[in-house]
């Protein structure tokens, strides 16, 4: 009976180090999806407007002209400023960008007056009391910074990098990347936070084969604490390097 436990025990030790070794090969392995995360494409970013992005009205004038005159502006793109931003739980909310006309957005956004929205209109816009009511969803928001340098918001704006392309949601400042989401073509997805455009500091690593990393990045790679889970379940969770 002693002979069989021992036997166990040493047979559930290979396993315990044996799916090690696994892991540490995998974390170590130059054909390993880790070496993917270093990302130099992210060093030469230009915007590039996705085809359903195109800017049909460059003001809220423009848009205004267009309601007075009867036409259909559901699912069109209009680019406005914020004149004045107000909050209503039973409203969202509610950017002021004319006399006469209003945007209003069913989530809370992070708007300040002076803001650049660039907007998708979801619906036909009503007209009350002289005054159209536009509801949006926010592609981009525009802002000035306090050293005067501008920072924006994007939702799934479409990133032409060398050699490849990238959806990115977030905030960036000029072409820098801070903070935000990437989804990349062969369908791996970071979240996180960049630094000089290469993933850096905390963030989350979702690879295309299922396998996930969430810890610490230096310099577009994993480096420092964190945890890497294979898509068959083995976990190492230690400093990478």
């Amino acid at each position: 009976m002693k002979k069989d436990i021992k036997l166990l025990i040493i047979v559930l030790s290979f396993i315990v180090l044996f799916g090690t070794t696994i892991i540490v090969g995998i974390i170590g392995s130059k054909t390993s999806p880790v070496d993917e995360t270093e990302r130099s494409f992210f060093e030469n970013i230009s915007k590039a407007i996705l085809d359903d992005y195109k800017i049909d009205y460059s003001s809220a004038k423009k848009l205004e002209e267009a309601l007075n005159s009867n036409e259909k502006v559901v699912g069109k793109v209009v680019k406005f400023e914020v004149l004045e931003f107000n909050y209503y739980e039973e409203k969202g909310s509610y950017c002021i960008a004319g006399e006469k006309i209003r945007f209003i957005a069913d989530e809370k956004l992070d708007i300040n007056t002076g803001d650049i929205i660039v907007a998708h209109i979801k619906e036909e816009p009503e007209n009350n009391n002289d005054v159209w009511e536009i509801k949006f969803e926010a592609y981009e928001i525009d802002r000035k910074k306090e050293n005067d340098t501008e920072q924006k918001v994007i939702n799934s704006l479409l990133i032409i990098g060398d050699p490849e392309s990238f959806v990115y949601t977030g905030t960036m400042t000029g072409n820098i990347l801070e903070n935000g989401i990437v989804e990349f073509r062969d369908g791996d997805k970071y979240t996180g936070s960049f630094k000089d455009n290469k993933l850096n500091g905390t963030g989350k690593y979702i690879f295309n084969n299922g396998d996930v990393y969430e810890g610490e990045f230096v310099e577009g790679k994993m480096s420092g604490t964190g945890k890497y889970t294979a898509v068959n379940g083995d976990v190492y969770e230690g400093t990478f390097k």
